[in-house]
C-alpha cells in the first residue's frame, strides 16, 4: 500500500448511525419513570439527550454553596423551559457547613429558587444541624413568604428546622392548601404559644404525616401536627423517642395505615397504641429495632387485647399487622405472642400477622 493510500485510510472518519426520532422518543418514554436508567442511557447515547433532558431535570438535588446557588439561579433564568420541568427540589447541607451559610440559604436563597420553578411539587430541606452542638437553623417568619408562590406544593420534607412558635407551623399549613404529605424530622420550636395557636386552628388537608422527634419541643410540634391533621389523615408514620411524652387520646376517623417505630420494649409501643382511636384502620406496622428486649409484660392476654382493641375495625374487615426488624428467632416470638394474646380477635378475622422478617 502506498503512503497516500495509507494516510487516507488512517484519516478516514466513520459516521455513527443516526437514530430515528420515533426510536428516540420510544426509548425515552419507556425509561421516563426510571430516572437512573434514563441517565445512564443518555450518557451512553448522546442522541437521547435533547429529548430526555426534560425528564432528567424533573428533580434538583443541592449541597449548596453561594457560588453554586447563584450559578443555578442564573441557569434557570436562561433556560426557562427547563425550569418549568422541575417538580422536586432537595437541599441537603454538608455536616461541616458553616451554620451562617445554612441560615442565609434558608432565609434568602430558598425563596429565590422556588420562585423560579413555578411547577414545584415537592420540597425537601435538611440542614444536617448537629443537635448536640448547634441549634437547628432558624425558620424565620419572613421565610414563609415563599409559600405564597408555591400554592400547588404537594409534599414538604423538613429536617432540623426551628420555627419561632406554634403559630408559624399553623401559618405554613394554611399557606399550602394543596399540601398532602408532610415529613418532619427533629423540627423544633423557639417558644410555645398554645393560646394563640388555638385561635388560629384551621382544617388541614394532609393525607400523610411522618414524625420523627426526640426532644420536648419536638414532642410539642408532634402533638400540634397530630391535632391539626386528625380529621383528614390517612397514613401516619410515628417514630417517638424512648422517653416520650404522653400524646393524649388521638382520634383519627379516616386513618388507614399506621407505622410505629419501636426502639425500646413493646410495653412503650402498647402505651402509644392505647391512645389511638382508628375505626378505619387497615394496616398496622411495627418496625422493631434489633435491640428491643423481649419481656413478659404482655403475658396477660386480656389486658393486651383490650389495649389493642381500639385499633381494630368494628366490622368484619381485616387489620393487617406487620412486624419487621430484629433477629429472626425474636421476631418469631413476637408473632407468636400476638397470635396468643389476641385469640378472640383472630377468630373474628379482624387481625392477621402476615410478616415476620429477620435480619
Amino acid at each position: 500500500m502506498s503512503l497516500p493510500h495509507l494516510m487516507a485510510s488512517l484519516t478516514c472518519t466513520y459516521s455513527l448511525p443516526v437514530l430515528s426520532l420515533e426510536l428516540i422518543e420510544t426509548v425515552v418514554d419507556m425509561l421516563s419513570l426510571n430516572k437512573r436508567a434514563l441517565e445512564r442511557f443518555t450518557l451512553t447515547c448522546r442522541a437521547l439527550l435533547p429529548r430526555s433532558r426534560y425528564h432528567l431535570f424533573n428533580a434538583i438535588w443541592l449541597q449548596p454553596t453561594f457560588a453554586e446557588a447563584d450559578s443555578l439561579c442564573g441557569f434557570l433564568d436562561i433556560h426557562r423551559e427547563l425550569a418549568l420541568q422541575v417538580h422536586t427540589v432537595t437541599v441537603s447541607f454538608r455536616r461541616h457547613e458553616d451554620r451562617e451559610v445554612a441560615v442565609h440559604f434558608v432565609q434568602v436563597f430558598l425563596p429565590r429558587l422556588l420562585r423560579k420553578v413555578p411547577h414545584i411539587r415537592c420540597v425537601k430541606l435538611c440542614t444536617n444541624a448537629s443537635r448536640k452542638r448547634d441549634a437547628p437553623v432558624s425558620f424565620h417568619t419572613s421565610t414563609l413568604a415563599f409559600v405564597k408562590t408555591t400554592l400547588h406544593l404537594h409534599e414538604l420534607h423538613i429536617e432540623s428546622i426551628r420555627f419561632a412558635s406554634h403559630v408559624e407551623i399553623v401559618r405554613m399549613l394554611a399557606a399550602l392548601p394543596l399540601l398532602r404529605s408532610l415529613e418532619c424530622h427533629h423540627v423544633d420550636l423557639c417558644a410555645r404559644n398554645d393560646m394563640i395557636v388555638t385561635a388560629h386552628l384551621r382544617a388541614s388537608q394532609l393525607r400523610r404525616l411522618s414524625l420523627n422527634y426526640d426532644r420536648s419541643n419536638s414532642s410539642s410540634v408532634a402533638t400540634l401536627l397530630l391535632q391539626l391533621t386528625r380529621s383528614t389523615l390517612e397514613e401516619l408514620i410515628l417514630r417517638p423517642p424512648r422517653q416520650h411524652e404522653d400524646l393524649g387520646t388521638l382520634d383519627f376517623p379516616f386513618l388507614q395505615k399506621l407505622v410505629l417505630y419501636t426502639e425500646s420494649s413493646l410495653d412503650r409501643a402498647e402505651g402509644i397504641l392505647r391512645n389511638f382511636k382508628t375505626p378505619s384502620l387497615q394496616h398496622l406496622r411495627l418496625q422493631v429495632e434489633s435491640s428491643i428486649r423481649f419481656g413478659d409484660h404482655l403475658q396477660d392476654s386480656q389486658t393486651a387485647a383490650s389495649s389493642l382493641e381500639p385499633l381494630l375495625l368494628d366490622g368484619s374487615k381485616r387489620v393487617t399487622v406487620e412486624i419487621e426488624g430484629g433477629r429472626t428467632n425474636r421476631m418469631g416470638r413476637w408473632a407468636a405472642l400476638f397470635q396468643r394474646i389476641l385469640p378472640t380477635l383472630h377468630a373474628q378475622s379482624r387481625l392477621a400477622v402476615v410478616s415476620s422478617r429477620g435480619e
